[in-house]
């Protein structure tokens, strides 16, 4: 039980920081207007290294919706950043 409720509220800041992270890759992410090329490439190498880190999160989220029988949560803006 107590892992399970440990995985309810993982989630649950999960898909908080997912909206987030969608709301910076677009206002601070590599296609803002009007970046030097060098600069869009930076950001573009850090927003896919913090993409990695979240699509292992998902994964390791979605085992344990699957293990106890959850529902399985949909991250639209996770899929957008992709």
């Amino acid at each position: 039980i107590g892992f399970k409720r440990g995985l309810i509220k993982d989630i649950a800041i999960f898909k908080v920081d997912v909206v987030q992270f969608r709301n910076d890759f677009v206002n601070s992410g590599p296609l803002v207007q009007g970046l030097a090329p060098m600069d869009a490439v930076d950001r573009l190498s850090r927003f896919r290294e913090e993409l990695k880190i979240r699509e292992r999160k998902y994964e390791l989220y979605r085992g344990g919706e699957e293990l106890f029988a959850l529902p399985c949560q949909e991250y639209p803006h996770l899929e957008k950043t992709k």
